[in-house]
C-alpha cells in the first residue's frame, strides 16, 4: 500500500472529513486532498508525525505505517537500479 492510500484509509477509518484530519495533522484541507490524491508527502514531514507527541496515537500510527511504506518503495526502486546494473555488467562481460 502507497503512503498516500494509507493516509486516505486512516482518515476513512476514522470517519473524519478532510478538515478534522487536517486539523489533527497540522495541514490544509487542502494539502488532505492532495495527499489523498496522490502526491508525496516529505520524509521529514512524516518523521514530524511520528515524533510529535501532541497527536494521538492512532495518528502516529499512520505515520509509521507510511513511513515503512516510502521505505518499500524506495527498495523496489533499488532493487530494478540493480537489476539494469547486472544487465549492463553482464553485457560488458
Amino acid at each position: 500500500m502507497t503512503p498516500s492510500k494509507i493516509f486516505k484509509a486512516t482518515r476513512r477509518e476514522r470517519e473524519m472529513t478532510m478538515n478534522d484530519f487536517a486539523d489533527v495533522l497540522g495541514i490544509s484541507t487542502g494539502r488532505v486532498s492532495q495527499i489523498e490524491k496522490g502526491e508525496n508527502v516529505s520524509l521529514e514531514r512524516i518523521q514530524e508525525w511520528v515524533q510529535d507527541a501532541r497527536l494521538p496515537d492512532w495518528a502516529r500510527d499512520m505515520a509509521k505505517q507510511m513511513w515503512l511504506a516510502h521505505l518499500g518503495q524506495q527498495l523496489s526502486l533499488i532493487n530494478v537500479q540493480f537489476d539494469a546494473l547486472g544487465h549492463v555488467l553482464a553485457d560488458c562481460a
